[in-house]
C-alpha cells in the first residue's frame, strides 16, 4: 500500500466521521430548538379538550377552590390575569 492511498483512506475516514458528529449535533441541536413545537405536535390529540354542550366556565375563585380541595398540602403559586379592556392593568 503506498503512501498516497493510506493518505486517502485516512482522510476519508476521518471525513466520514467528523461528518456523522456534525449531523449527530445538528440533528440534536435542531430538536433541542423545536422541542416545545414538537411536543405540541406530538400531544395534538390529549391537549385538546371538549367540553360538554352544557358547560359554563369557572371563575378564578371556583378553580382555586377546587385546587385547595384537591391538595390542601400544596400552597397554589400566584398568578395574574391578563389586561383587557373590561379590567385594564392600570
Amino acid at each position: 500500500m503506498s503512501l498516497r492511498t493510506l493518505l486517502f483512506w485516512l482522510h476519508l475516514l476521518v471525513g466520514v466521521t467528523a461528518g456523522a458528529v456534525i449531523l449527530f449535533m445538528s440533528v440534536t441541536g435542531v430538536i433541542l430548538a423545536f422541542e416545545p413545537q414538537i411536543t405540541d405536535w406530538l400531544e395534538r390529540d390529549r391537549r385538546i379538550v371538549t367540553p360538554p354542550p352544557d358547560a359554563r366556565p369557572l371563575s378564578a375563585e371556583a378553580i382555586l377552590a377546587k385546587a385547595r380541595e384537591a391538595r390542601p398540602d400544596v400552597r397554589p403559586p400566584r398568578s395574574r390575569c391578563a389586561p383587557t379592556r373590561a379590567r385594564p392593568r392600570w
